[in-house]
């Protein structure tokens, strides 16, 4: 090995070293809005329920050892409401243990805190930054197949009530 080359190998070690991670991707996904009208008793109050979307979020496998994924989420209230705050979740299998409600989304009671990959407390009309991340969320993207759910934590939603995620960035790192 020659100096320099010793010498770019040592610096690329210190810096993985000290930041843990080396992004080496990034890709914007479609933006989308999720409404609320998944299941009354659901979605009335805080629950310990997690809906997921029944269709897989995430179609093809990559062997990354870290996923972020970066959005703005607004949320929309037609009725007047306070804060609320909404639990994510990821899953690398389909939720087929949970109820299927309207063939759209799986119902499920009981998650493991392990399954979560974020949290957001919004008032209604808010729009906020947040990041979605966890071994949840990595697992799912390196099997090419993942579910994303939502849980109520506290607050009140109602059916006409949506959520905008705008714009959707994922970040995949070493």
């Amino acid at each position: 090995m020659t100096f320099s080359a010793r010498a770019l190998f040592t610096l690329l070690s210190l810096s993985l070293a000290s930041c843990g991670t080396l992004e080496i991707q990034r890709q914007n996904l479609n933006p989308f809005t999720l409404s609320t009208d998944i299941k009354g008793e659901l979605f009335t109050d805080a629950s310990s329920q997690v809906a997921y979307l029944a269709d897989s979020q995430f179609n093809q496998q990559v062997q990354f050892l870290k996923v972020r994924v970066q959005t703005n989420v607004k949320f929309n209230a037609l009725t007047p409401s306070g804060p609320v705050t909404l639990n994510f979740y990821a899953r690398s299998s389909k939720p087929e243990s949970c109820e299927l409600f309207n063939a759209r989304y799986y119902v499920c009671s009981n998650e493991p805190l392990g399954l979560r990959v974020g949290r957001v407390t919004l008032s209604p009309g808010e729009s906020k930054n947040i990041v979605l991340e966890g071994a949840a969320l990595d697992d799912a993207v390196r099997k090419g197949v993942g579910y994303l759910g939502l849980q109520l934590e506290s607050g009140r939603l109602y059916a006409t009530d949506t959520l905008e995620f705008n714009p959707v960035v994922a970040t995949a790192s070493l």
